[in-house]
């Protein structure tokens, strides 16, 4: 696991219900249980500083870290997608984003494709996506964080054709169904272990479970029902991981509170 994917997912399992600061002495005591050296950690919390998604406050020999409002942002909206969603319908709208960037601004588009990617959107064509959620507001949220408002338009529009068809242009649904069935395959028989891990063991696993699930959000963009193949895997495994991190959270919550400071 990268050291700041890890920080990030520490933060968004704990450290956010804890008061959102984290001293770096503790985390450097949690990233241990993962092999991360206290120069890695150290290391990596500069690195999201100069990134602008960390904050450091001094207090006298201690630093405290905290994450910047655009690291909230990111790691709200991994949140909220995190605990996957029960089947849900479709409005038959299709909410489709065209942005004009000159090829020179190669480091902006390539933001701009990684930004759209993790809100589940799919390319048709260059610089046009499309996504059957309604994600309007993160859509203006882009546009107001890189880009001026006459370079890139939303428009919410009907598809005079085939939806299935045009789900499998921009989707591979078949290799996600079965990166799905792989971490359930990989992550079913973990159910019983649980009693027999230790505190600490239990919080690894756990942040170990949240990690592996995150990934999701890169390659699912959570279609409706209706777009999906019948018995989706990714509804399967998102009970599998709701059900896992129940289990793992009270010894893991116990090992946490041994370790945090403020």
């Amino acid at each position: 696991m990268r050291s700041q994917s890890l920080i990030f997912t520490i933060f968004g399992d704990y450290i956010l219900d804890h008061g959102g600061t984290i001293r770096a002495s503790s985390l450097v005591r949690l990233m241990a249980e993962f092999g991360v050296t206290e120069t890695a950690v150290r290391a990596e919390l500069l690195r999201m500083r100069q990134k602008g998604v960390a904050v450091v406050t001094r207090i006298g020999k201690h630093s405290h870290y905290t994450l910047s409002r655009a690291g909230l942002r990111r790691l709200k909206d991994g949140t909220d997608r995190l605990y996957y969603p029960e089947p849900h319908p479709w409005d038959n709208k299709w909410r489709v984003f065209v942005y004009a960037v000159a090829e020179t601004r190669r480091t902006l588009r390539d933001q701009l494709r990684k930004e759209l990617a993790w809100y589940g959107m799919g390319q048709i064509a260059q610089s046009t996506w499309i996504s059957p959620n309604a994600i309007e507001t993160m859509l203006q949220s882009i546009i107001d964080e890189y880009l001026g408002q006459d370079e890139a338009s939303v428009f919410l529009a009907d598809h005079l054709g085939d939806s299935d068809q045009l789900v499998k242009r921009c989707w591979d649904l078949d290799r996600i169904r079965f990166l799905y069935e792989q971490f359930i395959e990989q992550w079913h028989p973990v159910q019983e272990q649980v009693q027999n891990w230790s505190d600490n063991e239990a919080f690894v696993h756990r942040i170990q479970l949240v990690h592996e699930f995150r990934k999701f959000f890169n390659i699912d963009p959570q279609l409706p029902e209706s777009l999906l193949p019948a018995e989706w895997a990714g509804y399967a495994a998102g009970r599998l991981f709701r059900d896992l991190r129940e289990a793992l959270g009270p010894a893991a919550d116990r090992f946490f509170r041994t370790a945090f400071e403020p």
